[in-house]
């Protein structure tokens, strides 16, 4: 019992380690900060609202407690429903990729705002999606001795099995090199590219659901 507190306090801390990492980075630049920052770009992809630095916290604070919220949901219902327990392993790698999503969010919003960058949300999403994609979604094969050969009454179960597999390996491939892409695309082109290979990663899991179901 008491290791699990022991681990529980140390991915927790790691977590917040993560989430507030673009704090700290705020913090110890604080004084170099212009003392005006743009909060708002137009239609015309320039600045048209500026807040001062105190105003400018603010509003990152509260955009990390929203997101802080919303994540704690996502976990609690991904616990329940996957039936995950707190010191289970795969629970703690979601807990510390959600967390390093965040903290990588923020740090976005932060760095489009001191150094005007470009917009890599996309490649973002794109990258912790592959991640998201494996650890939330299992591979449901086992990993049998080469000698083995499956029965064949279980041969149609195990040719789905492996076209799921191989369905998941697309998804995340597809994202990782969409991840790739992006980084070197124009900035207005990286969201095509990201909605296009998310759009070719879902079709590939529902023509995967859509075979799997009539075997069930």
């Amino acid at each position: 019992m008491t290791w699990v507190v022991v681990m529980k306090t140390i991915y927790r801390l790691m977590s917040s380690l993560l989430l507030g990492r673009p704090l700290l980075w705020v913090w110890g630049q604080w004084h170099q900060l212009p003392s005006r920052l743009p909060v708002h770009v137009g239609p015309d992809h320039q600045p048209d609202r500026f807040a001062s630095r105190p105003e400018w916290l603010g509003m990152l604070l509260s955009v990390l407690f929203i997101l802080v919220l919303l994540r704690s949901g996502a976990l609690a219902l991904l616990g329940k429903r996957l039936g995950l327990r707190e010191q289970d392993w795969r629970y703690i790698r979601i807990y510390l990729l959600s967390a390093a999503f965040v903290g990588c969010l923020l740090g976005l919003l932060i760095a489009r705002t001191v150094y005007q960058t470009g917009d890599y949300l996309p490649v973002l999403l794109a990258l912790f999606g592959a991640a998201g994609v494996y650890l939330l979604i299992p591979d449901p094969l086992p990993r049998p001795h080469k000698e083995a050969k499956p029965a064949p009454a279980n041969r149609p179960t195990v040719a789905l099995g492996l076209l799921h597999s191989l369905s998941r390996l697309v998804v995340i491939r597809v994202n990782l090199l969409a991840t790739v892409l992006m980084v070197f695309a124009r900035s207005e082109q990286r969201w095509t590219i990201g909605v296009t290979a998310n759009l070719l990663a879902l079709a590939v899991l529902l023509v995967m659901e859509a075979i799997r179901r009539p075997s069930g």
